[in-house]
């Protein structure tokens, strides 16, 4: 009597195979609510970067100053 066990996929494998392709399909995304307001000077400000500050002294690198 052949055994046929080899000749078949995992159950194991296939469970595998099942979740990772639910994994890829499932997607999650959240986010904050916020306020928007309209105010040009400030977004030009910004545009420019001037509301970036060096970090630790080294003008390179560039940080938001949280103003």
């Amino acid at each position: 009597m052949e055994n046929n066990q080899w000749n078949r996929p995992s159950t194991k494998h296939k469970l595998l195979n099942d979740q990772q392709q639910h994994d890829d399909e499932t997607l999650f995304i959240f986010g904050y609510q916020c306020k928007l307001y309209r105010d040009d000077e400030k977004s030009r400000w910004i545009n420019n970067g001037k509301h970036l500050i060096p970090w630790i002294g080294d003008h390179n690198i560039l940080v938001d100053s949280e103003n």
